[in-house]
């Protein structure tokens, strides 16, 4: 479960450029350049979100199409490039992706270590809780 949770697909967040003043257009068909900003350029900091299931489908149809590269990585994980993106950008951008897997493993982690040690943690604090309830009564 944690190996299909990590093996999720990822799009890179587009860097609008500042003179976009009507973001929408990113999804018209208008070169990417003329929208975004190119991520290896002064070595910006980029970001990724994951895709939600229902549209994996559209995407690998996407790369079919040449529209988009798929970037496969060691540890299972997917990462979906515009395909007008400059070679530089997409290397910039696959070793950004990779370089950022342990903040990724990270947040995935939180839930399942968050599982398994708040339930004795509250155990504790409540046996706690009653003995010293238990010794207030003691001395009376």
């Amino acid at each position: 479960m944690l190996r299909d949770t990590i093996a999720r697909p990822y799009q890179w967040v587009v860097l609008m450029r500042k003179d976009v003043k009507e973001p929408w257009k990113l999804f018209q068909d208008l070169p990417l350049y003329q929208i975004a900003v190119s991520p290896s350029k002064d070595s910006r900091a980029v970001s990724f979100n994951n895709l939600d299931y229902e549209y994996w489908t559209q995407w690998n149809k996407d790369v079919d199409a040449g529209k988009t590269v798929l970037v496969n990585f060691p540890d299972s994980s997917k990462l979906y490039l515009n395909a007008e993106l400059t070679k530089e950008d997409q290397t910039y951008l696959s070793k950004a992706f990779w370089d950022q897997r342990w903040e990724r493993w990270g947040a995935m982690s939180l839930p399942f270590l968050g599982a398994i040690f708040l339930p004795p943690l509250a155990l504790l604090l409540l046996g706690a809780f009653l003995v010293w309830v238990g010794r207030g009564f003691a001395h009376d």
